[in-house]
């Protein structure tokens, strides 16, 4: 696969990136929403030029979010690293025991780290509010999903990992997405199980046990059957990363 080998994403190299946040606001954090449209051109214009300079998709994804780390929030980038590798775990695990081709495996695993990386335009406060969302809130918070898809799109990630990024909250009752391959639904179930195993701001980490049961009770409505049937023997009560 063409995928960092390990975690973490920043190497010690560029650790100065880091302490220069504490001198810059973080992206989002205070600014109001109407500036969306700047970051999506700074976004799009960054992206487009590392595409241009860095010759694979995962060294493009790591200078994409080196340039951006300075200006995230810590729920940000938790969102834009730690979580997307937990999920490239899960979903790697998920697919290998469904038999998936090894093409299909690598594609979900491109997928899984670029899932989030829209968040990187999510505002700070949003993703670290200790609450449920307010319906404008999750709206905004509901763009995530496209956001990154433009962004994958703009580094050269192949289409079926843009689709995969774009589609990954689809409801499995919304019916099947004609432009997403049907391995997305692996992705959406990884996603969720690896969020519910975590620490969140609103919630603290569920049991590997109560995760799956929620999965088992959004079967059919949110989730694949056959993907959580897969995740209920994968894992039991072992934790997904």
């Amino acid at each position: 696969m063409d995928l960092e080998d390990a975690h973490p994403v920043f190497p010690s190299a560029t650790c100065h990136l880091v302490e220069e946040s504490a001198r810059r606001p973080a992206c989002g954090s205070d600014a109001p929403l109407s500036a969306d449209a700047t970051a999506a051109a700074i976004h799009q214009a960054v992206a487009l030029a590392i595409r241009q300079d860095v010759g694979t998709l995962a060294a493009r994804r790591r200078a994409f979010l080196r340039r951006c780390w300075p200006y995230l929030g810590p729920t940000q980038r938790r969102h834009v690293t730690d979580h997307c590798w937990a999920v490239r775990t899960a979903v790697l695990r998920l697919g290998a025991y469904l038999a998936l081709p090894e093409a299909t495996l690598d594609l979900l695993g491109r997928a899984a780290l670029f899932h989030d990386i829209g968040k990187c335009r999510i505002p700070e406060w949003i993703l670290a509010k200790p609450a449920a969302l307010a319906d404008d809130e999750r709206a905004v918070m509901s763009r995530h999903a496209a956001i990154g898809a433009s962004i994958a799109a703009d580094l050269g990630a192949p289409h079926s990992v843009v689709r995969m990024v774009a589609g990954h909250h689809r409801r499995a009752d919304s019916g099947a997405d004609p432009l997403a391959p049907p391995a997305t639904a692996v992705l959406t179930a990884a996603d969720a199980l690896a969020s519910m195993m975590s620490d969140r701001p609103y919630s603290p980490a569920r049991t590997a046990p109560q995760a799956l049961a929620e999965l088992r009770r959004q079967a059919g409505t949110v989730f694949d059957p056959a993907v959580v049937d897969a995740a209920g023997a994968v894992w039991g009560g072992r934790r997904v990363a």
